[in-house]
């Protein structure tokens, strides 16, 4: 009986205010295979999440053999040289920090990936390719909104076993008249 007073005095089962968020959304998984890189991959820009995105490219110091390599359209490589010479994991952070720092809070960014399929599937690597429609609703005038091309990526595992991407390959598709990717990181980068 005495119990049932103390628990009725407490408000256990009453509604209280839910609070307001304080971290970014995630659904990163630990990357475990090359398939789940693409899926936290795509997922980081979706949620428009710089700690995740980083985390699926290599990283010298989290112990992978290889630092992160990123090889540029030719477009952008003949307009950007000196920008993508010393091109690491800093300016993939920069560069997509500004992005999202250009990007109102509400508008989330939309990435495809057509004909998306693994040309290489061993224990010790793996390689995807596919195209790919990037387009952001972000607040800078003179940048152009949707991007276009082919990527290729090589993921690799690291020595703990997970998997992140060692190199990115991106080609411009020259049938089509958006810019490729590159030119959005080089503008962004600077």
């Amino acid at each position: 009986m005495s119990i049932a007073i103390v628990l009725g005095g407490c408000d256990l089962f009453s509604t209280r205010t839910p609070e307001e968020p304080n971290k970014k959304k995630s659904s990163f998984v630990p990357p475990t295979s090359a398939s789940i890189v693409i899926s936290n991959f795509i997922n980081s820009i979706t949620e428009k999440n710089v700690d995740n995105y980083i985390a699926c490219l290599a990283d010298t110091s989290q112990g992978d053999r290889f630092p992160f390599f990123f090889r540029p359209s030719s477009e952008a490589s003949a307009t950007y040289s000196s920008t993508f010479m010393s091109w690491n994991l800093f300016s993939e952070r920069r560069y997509f920090s500004t992005l999202l720092n250009a990007t109102p809070t509400d508008i989330i960014p939309a990435i495809s990936l057509i004909n998306g399929k693994f040309d290489v599937l061993s224990p010790d690597s793996a390689v995807f390719t596919g195209s790919y429609l990037l387009s952001v609703k972000h607040t800078i005038d003179a940048l152009a909104k949707s991007y276009a091309g082919t990527l290729q990526l090589t993921i690799v595992p690291r020595t703990s076993g997970l998997w992140a991407i060692r190199t990115w390959y991106d080609i411009q598709n020259t049938s089509d008249s958006l810019q490729s990717w590159s030119i959005l990181k080089a503008r962004l980068a600077n």
